[in-house]
């Protein structure tokens, strides 16, 4: 995923890297010459773990959102995070229920998050996935 922020022409994106045989966070800061400003990767290196969506924060932070894997358990939990424009990390946190969870869009509500994805352990008696939409606060907490 893409952000863009017209104040000084920055580009940020969120994605992955696989340099381990798991995947980490990978942020990238790009200017609007194409050159890259800084690359980041956040994350346990014993879990794969994946950047789906990113916004600016009202205080020029940012907050992400994605998965992350465990192979041990074999389960996908909703990871969020929030940094500051250098790429330093702020916080981390990961959260789901029993079964697969993604969190694959981040909408901001004035300083909340809302997250957007995809469920297995909410909201069907089926092995089927459900859609799910979390509100949470500036820091991560469920509002």
């Amino acid at each position: 995923m893409l952000f863009y922020s017209g104040i000084g022409r920055r580009f940020l994106s969120c994605g992955e890297a696989n340099t381990t045989g798991y995947t980490q966070l990978l942020l990238v800061k790009i200017d609007n010459g194409g050159n890259v400003v800084w690359e980041k990767q956040y994350g346990d290196g014993a879990l794969s773990e994946d950047g789906y969506s990113i916004k600016m924060d009202p205080d020029g932070n940012f907050t992400l959102t994605g998965s992350s894997y465990d192979a041990g358990i074999g389960k996908h939990e909703i990871l969020m995070q929030r940094i500051d424009a250098n790429g330093n990390q702020l916080w981390f946190k990961k959260f789901g229920g029993v079964e697969d969870d993604w969190g694959t869009n981040l909408l901001k509500d004035g300083e909340d998050n809302i997250i957007t994805g995809t469920t297995y352990s909410y909201g069907s008696n089926t092995p089927n996935e459900s859609m799910f939409m979390l509100k949470l606060d500036k820091n991560g907490n469920f509002k």
